[in-house]
């Protein structure tokens, strides 16, 4: 053929690296293509591990949601169960579909259109539940929420307002770094504004928007204002919801005291500093059940 046999040296490592990987990818298509998922076949502690709900309570799940999945057509015939074993497993830790597919039995692109349609049916039958705010639901418990998880009285307020930031990483699109970047975090980041009760319920969430957003640019578009000042008076009394010092102050939307402060105002600050920190762990719950949420690289 006219080449050295130094020349062809470099050709032949490459025919053989090649031919290995074409023999690891055969392997592996057979033994996805022989594996059957089955949630019965998985213990307690690997359901906790992976799904982070035990086999009978996913099921439950399923039937409470009422999971029926209209699948995209290249995906092969997915059970409600399986479905949601999907979303679950996807948001549990931070992973790649092609850690997933030997677990399912499926390919990358199946997995992945099945969780996006699970989360399409997810939103249009939920969402109203937390983006909407349930002035009834949250009058019929506002005796409970005038009151902290240590069981002290709190001062009139029934609410806490927070945002929460989602960071990612920076290997995005110029124009979409820019928007998200936060001055305040240092970090990209989308934001969202939660309202949660004082027993660790999300009442209400906005978003996602820019991370470079402020605190009270989202609490406008969210329409709160409009609704908290009849919403929260409940038997006459008015109640308000309690945030950090970004807020303005309004009747039913109390922040903590800054500058110079009375000793009044320093015992108020001080006896909102724990249950405030306490309200927190709503974040902390989500994100621990939730792991993918809170992987920067995803």
């Amino acid at each position: 053929m006219g080449f050295s046999l130094g020349a062809m040296m470099g050709l032949v490592r490459s025919n053989r690296r090649a031919h290995n990987e074409v023999s690891l990818c055969l392997a592996r298509r057979e033994r996805i293509q022989e594996t059957t998922f089955s949630l019965d076949s998985f213990s307690s502690e690997d359901c906790l591990s992976l799904f982070r709900f035990l086999p009978h309570h996913i099921v439950k799940l399923v039937s409470l949601l009422h999971l029926v999945v209209p699948l995209p057509r290249n995906c092969l015939d997915f059970d409600p169960v399986e479905c949601c074993c999907v979303l679950l497993r996807r948001f549990a830790s931070p992973c790649r579909w092609y850690d997933m597919e030997e677990l399912f039995g499926r390919h990358a692109p199946a997995l992945c259109g099945v969780l996006y349609a699970i989360l399409e049916v997810l939103m249009r039958r939920w969402d109203p539940l937390l983006s909407e705010w349930r002035v009834d639901f949250l009058r019929e418990g506002s005796a409970v929420f005038h009151q902290d998880r240590r069981g002290e009285s709190l001062p009139g307020q029934v609410r806490w307002l927070y945002r929460w930031h989602d960071y990612f990483c920076e290997q995005t699109g110029r124009e979409f770094q820019r928007a998200c970047y936060s001055g305040h975090k240092r970090r990209h980041a989308i934001k969202f504004q939660v309202v949660i009760t004082p027993d660790g319920l999300i009442a209400h969430l906005f978003g996602s928007w820019d991370g470079r957003r402020h605190d009270m640019t989202l609490y406008h578009e969210s329409g709160l204002d409009a609704v908290l000042s009849d919403a929260l008076v409940i038997q006459g009394v008015q109640h308000y919801i309690y945030g950090d010092a970004a807020y303005l102050v309004r009747p039913w939307l109390q922040a903590s005291f800054r500058g110079v402060m009375t000793p009044n105002e320093e015992a108020c600050n001080e006896t909102m500093k724990v249950p405030r920190s306490a309200v927190e762990w709503g974040f902390n719950d989500v994100k621990q059940v939730c792991a993918f949420l809170d992987f920067p690289a995803s």
